[in-house]
C-alpha cells in the first residue's frame, strides 16, 4: 500500500483539526504491534492502515474478538510513536527558538515590554445569535464530515473494516470459521485488501 499523503489523509487532518501551521506534524507513517508482537501495522497520523504485517497467527488470535482488539492495540501503539516524534521535535525547534530569543536579548536586537491591557467589550446573545446564524452552512458542513465513514471489504470478503474521519477503526467483522484456519500470509493478505479498499473510498469522498 502507499505511504504517501493521499488525499483522503489529508482531507482527514483538516477534520480531525491537525493542519495547523504552529505545531509539528508528523506525516510518516509508524508501526504498531499488539501486545504479542505477532501483528504489526502502518499507521497514518490521523489512525488509518496503510500496511499490515502479520508474523503468525497465535492461537488466541484466531478469535474475531480477539483480532479486533489486537488491530486496536497496535494502531494505538503507531499512534504514541506519531505523538513521541512530534514532542522530540517540538522540543528541537522549542530549544532553537529559546537560544536565538536569549542571544537576541543579550545582544539588544529585541526588548521586553508588557503588552497594553485592552478592554474586552461585551458580546450581546444577538450578536451571538447572528454569528452563530452566519456561520450555520459551515457547521452544518463540518458535522457531515465529523460522522463520514469509509468501508473497506477483502477481495473474497472475509475482512470487512470500517473507518471514521474522526476516529480510525470503528469495526471488524471477520469470518469466523476462515479466521480459525487461515494462514498468517493469508490474513494479511486480506486485511490489507480491506484497509486499502477503505483508504481508496476516503479518497474517493475527500
Amino acid at each position: 500500500m502507499s505511504t504517501a499523503v493521499r488525499p483522503g489523509m489529508q482531507a482527514r487532518l483538516r477534520v480531525q483539526g491537525l493542519a495547523r501551521p504552529d505545531r509539528p506534524l508528523d506525516l510518516e507513517p509508524r508501526w504498531g504491534q499488539d501486545v504479542t508482537g505477532s501483528l504489526r501495522l502502518l499507521v497514518d497520523r490521523t489512525g488509518w492502515v496503510c500496511d499490515v504485517a502479520v508474523e503468525q497467527v497465535p492461537e488466541e488470535l484466531r478469535q474475531v474478538a480477539v483480532l479486533e482488539s489486537a488491530l486496536r492495540a497496535a494502531i494505538a501503539s503507531a499512534m504514541w510513536e506519531h505523538l513521541a516524534a512530534e514532542a522530540r521535535q517540538l522540543a528541537e525547534e522549542g530549544d532553537e527558538r529559546d537560544l536565538e530569543t536569549g542571544r537576541a536579548l543579550l545582544e539588544g536586537r529585541v526588548t521586553v515590554s508588557v503588552p497594553p491591557v485592552r478592554r474586552v467589550e461585551r458580546t450581546s446573545v444577538e450578536e451571538l445569535r447572528a454569528a452563530v446564524a452566519r456561520r450555520g452552512p459551515l457547521a452544518i458542513a463540518v458535522d457531515e464530515r465529523l460522522d463520514r465513514t469509509s468501508t473497506g471489504r477483502s477481495r473474497e470478503g472475509e475482512v470487512t473494516v470500517v473507518l471514521g474521519w474522526i476516529d480510525g477503526l470503528q469495526s471488524v467483522v471477520v469470518d469466523a470459521g476462515w479466521l480459525r484456519t487461515t494462514q498468517a500470509s493469508m490474513l494479511r493478505y486480506a486485511l490489507r485488501e480491506a484497509f486499502q479498499a477503505a483508504s481508496d473510498a476516503g479518497d474517493e469522498r475527500a
